[in-house]
């Protein structure tokens, strides 16, 4: 005979419920422990009602020995110290409409079973698959869509049948630089094909899933996906800095990358293909939308060359898949065209002061067509001259490093880049380096740089003394809005300051100390 636990806002019977209180929200474990041993515990209601809340009362923790199902047709809200679960052999159902999911406390579910009508919504981080020993929970999305609403979902069952559907799908949409809504799955040793089941229920709703098939490695593999907005990619990824595109030189965004971004993270890394799916109507290249296009991710401070393919669609899905290869690290991925890909990968480039010469290095990991490096300098960040052209490699696919000098540097800051440039004439930029020759100054202020939707901003600077530097930064009418003292090294200093949320307008930093003031302009949109 089937054990139960009933409530459906106006009678309960128990077998094995040792305390509980009942409201009309649905059901409230204050402080209890509820054994559930193979039984089922259901909690249904009308609106309002049918909710699911554990919670602490004093020295007593709200716990659940559950090794049968809860079925909840309301909310499931965790505001317990620890996890709810002291087994995790059961099972979840959400069996309502649309149900959140939060609380102030991950919740560790070991089965978790998506039905009823509506989205399931994260408010909160969450887990899946058990976190106990030997983790084999599983969950099951069905027809429903799982909203990760900016949350991580953590699936440490390590199998590939971790997660299984029949038409739901997770939603991953968050278009930030910095994307938290995050399926990390816990994969370990084990190699397979995984499959991230990511969708998005904008018009047009679709399957979009991100397939990874492992072959080597031990790790947890984080993967987000996300549309952007506009049709120029924006926002960026935060840790992106440049675009360009070495056939149509300029801007690459709008003409070549289509408006989609993924992020493949790994501690450590793992060797693996991917099949990238994305929506048609994010294509809105203009540079041969129906042709061929791969896949690129950004390594700090360039883009790797382009692998894998994938055809071209203005409509439906299309899946651009890249062959096996070492992923992890925090680096974002972009689809673009074969045929005006990112630019090619220089591993770094760099500009110091050595005796009042500027030593300027850096190195290549792949050269394709590659003529010449025209060495380019700028006393106001803005307007460039070359001072040497230095011969590229041609084609190369091993590591090419590369010097040059500049004997007769300006005083005060100026900044340097290279522009590489093809045979055939196409061209891209690196990163600037500011250098700095002594002009009797303590130190010099070169930037006040806002990041992206956000209130950080990265002050750079050279320092010759040894004495702390304040900081100030005011609104256009003077009020104050930030403060602090540090102490800066020798030299070039970058300096990341954390302010409230602003209003978009116009601001005002300054820097000081005992014997110079210098003030910056910065702008937050």
């Amino acid at each position: 005979m089937k054990r139960s636990l009933k409530y459906c806002g106006c009678t309960i019977a128990a077998i094995g419920l040792y305390s509980s209180q009942l409201f009309a929200q649905g059901l409230i474990n204050n402080g209890a422990y509820i054994a559930n041993n193979g039984a089922y515990i259901y909690i249904a209601g009308g609106a309002a009602m049918g909710n699911f809340t554990n919670q602490d009362a004093g020295a007593s923790i709200g716990l659940v020995n559950n090794t049968g199902f809860m079925e909840v047709t309301g909310n499931w809200t965790n505001n317990s110290t620890q996890n709810i679960f002291t087994a995790n052999t059961g099972t979840v159902e959400l069996i309502g409409t649309a149900q959140l999911i939060g609380g102030t406390q991950t919740t560790w579910f070991n089965n978790l079973n998506c039905l009823g009508g509506g989205n399931k919504t994260l408010n909160f981080a969450e887990l899946v698959g058990g976190g106990y020993a030997a983790p084999a929970g599983v969950l099951a999305l069905n027809d429903r869509f799982l909203l990760l609403n900016t949350k991580k979902l953590t699936v440490t069952n390590p199998l590939t049948t971790a997660i299984i559907r029949t038409t739901g799908y997770i939603v991953s949409e968050h278009n930030v630089g910095n994307n938290l809504a995050i399926i990390q799955w816990n994969v370990g040793a084990i190699n397979g094909v995984y499959v991230f089941p990511f969708g998005t229920t904008a018009v047009p709703a679709n399957y979009i899933p991100l397939t990874i098939t492992k072959t080597a490695g031990n790790t947890n593999i984080l993967a987000s996906t996300r549309h952007t907005s506009l049709s120029d990619n924006q926002p960026w990824q935060i840790s992106v800095t440049q675009m360009w595109s070495q056939t149509i030189p300029g801007a690459g965004q709008v003409p070549v990358v289509i408006d989609r971004w993924w992020d493949i993270k790994s501690a450590p890394a793992f060797t693996g293909a991917v099949s990238f799916t994305y929506l048609g109507v994010e294509n809105t290249t203009s540079y041969a939308p129906a042709g061929t296009f791969s896949a690129q991710n950004w390594v700090g401070t360039s883009w790797n060359p382009p692998v894998g393919a994938g055809p071209g669609v203005v409509a439906g899905t299309a899946v651009v898949s890249i062959p096996a290869q070492a992923l992890g690290g925090t680096t974002p991925w972009v689809l673009s065209n074969t045929t005006a890909p990112l630019p090619i990968k220089l591993l770094y480039f760099d500009a110091k002061m050595n005796n009042k010469i500027v030593q300027l290095d850096w190195s290549t990991a792949t050269e394709t067509n590659n003529a010449f490096f025209e060495v380019q300098r700028s006393t106001d960040n803005q307007s460039f001259e070359t001072i040497d052209v230095v011969d590229g490699a041609g084609n190369s696919t091993v590591v090419r490093d590369y010097n040059d000098v500049d004997k007769k540097p300006f005083t005060g800051v100026s900044y340097y880049r290279l522009r590489q440039v093809d045979y055939d004439g196409k061209f891209s930029f690196s990163q600037t380096v500011p250098v700095r020759l002594d002009n009797q100054k303590s130190f010099d202020f070169v930037f006040a740089s806002p990041a992206e939707s956000s209130s950080t901003v990265t002050l750079g600077f050279f320092n010759t003394v040894s004495e702390p530097i304040s900081v100030l930064v005011t609104d256009s009418y003077g009020k104050k809005i930030f403060s602090s003292e540090f102490s800066p090294v020798e030299g070039f200093n970058k300096k990341e300051i954390q302010l409230p949320q602003l209003a978009s307008a116009i601001y005002f930093v300054t820097l000081a100390n005992s014997t110079n003031t210098i003030t910056k302009i910065f702008f937050i949109n």
